[in-house]
Protein backbone atom coordinates (compact mmCIF):
# COMPACT_ATOMS: atom_id res chain seq x y z
CA UNK A 1 0.00 0.00 0.00
CA UNK A 2 2.78 2.41 0.90
CA UNK A 3 4.55 1.71 -2.38
CA UNK A 4 1.42 2.68 -4.35
CA UNK A 5 1.18 5.94 -2.43
CA UNK A 6 4.79 6.80 -3.24
CA UNK A 7 4.30 5.96 -6.93
CA UNK A 8 1.10 8.01 -7.03
CA UNK A 9 2.86 10.98 -5.44
CA UNK A 10 5.72 10.69 -7.95
CA UNK A 11 3.26 10.61 -10.85
CA UNK A 12 1.52 13.75 -9.54
CA UNK A 13 4.84 15.53 -9.10
CA UNK A 14 6.01 14.68 -12.62
CA UNK A 15 2.67 15.77 -14.04
CA UNK A 16 2.90 19.11 -12.22
CA UNK A 17 6.43 19.68 -13.49
CA UNK A 18 5.24 19.19 -17.04
CA UNK A 19 2.85 22.10 -16.53
CA UNK A 20 5.56 24.54 -15.44
CA UNK A 21 6.32 27.25 -17.98
CA UNK A 22 9.38 26.49 -20.07
CA UNK A 23 11.80 29.42 -19.97
CA UNK A 24 15.37 29.21 -21.15
CA UNK A 25 17.60 30.68 -18.51
CA UNK A 26 20.30 32.92 -19.90
CA UNK A 27 23.24 33.05 -17.50
CA UNK A 28 23.73 36.32 -15.65
CA UNK A 29 26.48 38.32 -17.34
CA UNK A 30 29.64 38.56 -15.20
CA UNK A 31 30.20 41.74 -13.17
CA UNK A 32 33.69 42.23 -14.59
CA UNK A 33 35.50 40.95 -17.65
CA UNK A 34 39.13 42.00 -17.73
CA UNK A 35 38.95 45.81 -17.52
CA UNK A 36 35.24 45.90 -18.43
CA UNK A 37 32.73 46.56 -15.64
CA UNK A 38 29.06 45.69 -15.95
CA UNK A 39 26.74 48.54 -15.02
CA UNK A 40 23.22 47.41 -15.06
CA UNK A 41 21.56 44.20 -16.06
CA UNK A 42 17.87 43.71 -16.69
CA UNK A 43 15.57 40.93 -17.79
CA UNK A 44 12.65 42.57 -19.58
CA UNK A 45 9.59 40.58 -20.63
CA UNK A 46 10.56 38.83 -23.87
CA UNK A 47 7.10 39.60 -25.29
CA UNK A 48 8.21 43.25 -25.48
CA UNK A 49 11.40 42.54 -27.45
CA UNK A 50 12.08 44.73 -30.48
CA UNK A 51 11.28 43.44 -33.95
CA UNK A 52 12.35 41.18 -35.55
CA UNK A 53 12.89 39.31 -32.26
CA UNK A 54 9.32 39.70 -30.99
CA UNK A 55 7.81 37.89 -33.98
CA UNK A 56 10.20 34.96 -33.34
CA UNK A 57 8.87 34.62 -29.76
CA UNK A 58 12.00 34.46 -27.63
CA UNK A 59 11.56 32.80 -24.25
CA UNK A 60 13.88 35.19 -22.42
CA UNK A 61 15.72 38.46 -22.89
CA UNK A 62 18.67 39.92 -20.98
CA UNK A 63 20.20 43.38 -21.44
CA UNK A 64 23.46 44.58 -19.91
CA UNK A 65 25.96 47.38 -20.36
CA UNK A 66 29.74 47.21 -19.97
CA UNK A 67 32.01 50.22 -19.47
CA UNK A 68 35.74 50.86 -19.58
CA UNK A 69 37.78 54.04 -20.10
CA UNK A 70 34.79 56.14 -21.22
CA UNK A 71 33.71 53.51 -23.71
CA UNK A 72 30.65 51.32 -23.51
CA UNK A 73 29.18 48.20 -25.08
CA UNK A 74 25.53 47.23 -24.82
CA UNK A 75 24.66 43.54 -24.88
CA UNK A 76 21.30 41.91 -25.56
CA UNK A 77 20.75 38.17 -25.33
CA UNK A 78 17.61 36.43 -26.56
CA UNK A 79 16.90 32.84 -25.52
CA UNK A 80 14.89 30.55 -27.82
CA UNK A 81 13.37 27.06 -27.56
CA UNK A 82 16.01 25.68 -29.90
CA UNK A 83 19.25 26.55 -31.65
CA UNK A 84 17.18 26.72 -34.86
CA UNK A 85 15.23 29.61 -33.31
CA UNK A 86 18.45 31.45 -32.49
CA UNK A 87 19.75 30.82 -36.02
CA UNK A 88 16.53 32.20 -37.50
CA UNK A 89 16.96 35.29 -35.30
CA UNK A 90 20.46 35.77 -36.69
CA UNK A 91 19.17 35.44 -40.24
CA UNK A 92 16.38 37.98 -39.70
CA UNK A 93 18.46 40.49 -37.76
CA UNK A 94 18.94 43.77 -39.62
CA UNK A 95 22.70 44.08 -39.65
CA UNK A 96 23.99 47.57 -39.06
CA UNK A 97 27.25 49.36 -38.43
CA UNK A 98 28.05 49.44 -34.73
CA UNK A 99 26.60 45.99 -33.98
CA UNK A 100 27.99 42.47 -33.90
CA UNK A 101 25.85 39.36 -33.53
CA UNK A 102 26.87 35.97 -32.18
CA UNK A 103 25.14 32.63 -31.67
CA UNK A 104 25.59 30.50 -28.58
CA UNK A 105 23.38 27.41 -28.92
CA UNK A 106 19.83 28.54 -28.16
CA UNK A 107 20.96 32.10 -27.42
CA UNK A 108 21.24 34.95 -29.93
CA UNK A 109 23.51 37.80 -28.81
CA UNK A 110 23.79 41.37 -30.05
CA UNK A 111 26.74 43.54 -29.01
CA UNK A 112 26.48 47.20 -29.98
CA UNK A 113 28.52 50.37 -29.57
CA UNK A 114 29.08 53.57 -31.53
CA UNK A 115 32.50 53.98 -29.93
CA UNK A 116 34.35 51.19 -31.75
CA UNK A 117 35.17 50.32 -35.31
CA UNK A 118 33.77 46.94 -36.38
CA UNK A 119 37.04 45.05 -35.80
CA UNK A 120 37.37 46.41 -32.24
CA UNK A 121 33.73 45.62 -31.53
CA UNK A 122 34.11 42.06 -32.85
CA UNK A 123 37.11 41.48 -30.58
CA UNK A 124 35.38 43.02 -27.55
CA UNK A 125 32.26 40.91 -28.24
CA UNK A 126 34.44 37.78 -28.44
CA UNK A 127 36.04 38.57 -25.06
CA UNK A 128 32.74 39.38 -23.33
CA UNK A 129 30.98 36.32 -24.78
CA UNK A 130 33.80 33.97 -23.77
CA UNK A 131 33.71 35.22 -20.17
CA UNK A 132 29.91 35.20 -20.03
CA UNK A 133 29.65 31.56 -21.11
CA UNK A 134 32.88 30.31 -19.52
CA UNK A 135 30.89 27.82 -17.47
CA UNK A 136 30.50 25.79 -20.66
CA UNK A 137 26.89 26.67 -21.28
Amino acid sequence: MRRRSVLGLMALTLSACRELPQKLLIPVPPETVREWVRRGVETPDAAGAPEPMRSLRPKSWVRAGYFHARRSVQVEAFGFDSSAGALEAAQKWHFREGAVVRLRGQIFLVFSSNEFDQDELRETARILEAAWFASGR
